[in-house]
């Protein structure tokens, strides 16, 4: 069980390091650990290994997976705690926003995949530019939805409105406003998303007015 276990972990991580990888993907590392510690357990065999002796093993099996759950908790906790005093995404404020001042029933386009988000918590699709190709609260990943999807292209049609998604770090956010010709940020509905115990990256909205020509902001 543990050459499995090392076969499959170094098999998982020659994946991430020539194919893909993302920082949340890190978790299956942990899954591996646990159903190999499960699969051990249940299993009736029983392979003396190396000259150790066999008592030592169930209590290194338990540290391992005790320091890997604490350490587990301890994120969690962290998590948790920042969900509750801050917004994950600010996509429900966004919606909740648009829906208040009837800017959903007004010409609004989106820019940015992870604006889709908002859809989640409206009765419909309001943004002109995709809802042809969206048939539900979710983006779909075609050639067509992407072919609109440039500074260029989303103020196309002259809409009064684009709401943007932004998922930056946080120390790029601030310094960093997507930038649309034409048109001025009206409002941010900021979102905070945590990795393991710290803030990762913004879930954070832009929503876009057009600018009146010759208006003094």
């Amino acid at each position: 069980m543990l050459l499995s276990y090392l076969l499959t972990t170094v098999g998982l991580l020659a994946l991430f390091a020539f194919r893909f990888f993302s920082v949340w993907h890190q978790g299956m590392l942990f899954a591996l650990l646990v159903m190999h510690a499960w699969l051990a357990w249940a299993s009736p065999v029983r392979r003396r290994l190396d000259s150790m002796a066999e008592r030592w093993w169930p209590a290194m099996a338990t540290a391992a997976l005790t320091v890997a759950a604490i350490v587990h908790v301890w994120w969690a906790a962290i998590a948790g705690w920042h969900d509750w005093e801050f917004p994950y995404s600010g996509s429900r404020d966004a919606a909740a926003y648009l829906h208040e001042h009837g800017i959903d029933q007004q010409r609004i386009h989106l820019f940015k995949f992870s604006t889709c988000a908002v859809l989640l918590y409206l009765d419909r699709n309001p943004f002109a530019n995709v809802a042809p190709f969206m048939p539900g609260a979710f983006w779909v990943w075609t050639q067509e939805v992407f072919a609109g999807q440039t500074p260029m292209e989303v103020v196309k049609g002259d809409p009064p409105w684009i709401m943007v998604g932004a998922q930056l770090r946080p120390a790029v956010e601030p310094k960093t406003v997507p930038p649309l010709p034409g048109y001025e940020v009206e409002r941010v509905f900021p979102g905070r998303m945590i990795w393991k115990d710290g803030f990762y990256r913004t879930d954070s909205y832009y929503l876009y007015r057009r600018a009146v020509p010759g208006k003094a902001h």
